[in-house]
């Protein structure tokens, strides 16, 4: 399960085509770029460790939302049960394959 930190990174990440690129080709970028975006108070060191990660995927791509959503509300976390995954994307999103 994914911790708070990954959830927000693997958000912005996966929401930012040039931070999508950049963590493609230099995850230590990409760390300090996150970092820096979202004041984060996790050590670069520790962000690169979190796209290290073998479950984490560059992806723009939302892959087992609705799965998340319905642990999250079944745990009393999130309350309202979630009807589609696009209701937690934008709009421009909405074109891409998603579950």
């Amino acid at each position: 399960m994914f911790n708070e930190a990954q959830i927000s990174l693997i958000g912005y990440v996966a929401t930012q085509p040039f931070t999508r690129k950049v963590a493609g080709a230099d995850k230590h970028a990409a760390a300090v770029l996150w970092k820096n975006a979202q004041k984060a108070s996790e050590s670069v060191d520790e962000l690169v460790a979190l796209l290290d990660d073998p479950g984490f995927e560059f992806t723009a791509q939302p892959h087992r939302i609705a799965y998340f959503a319905a642990f999250l509300n079944r745990i009393g976390t999130m309350k309202a049960k979630l009807g589609d995954w696009k209701e937690l994307f934008w709009e421009t999103s909405h074109n891409q394959p998603g579950d």
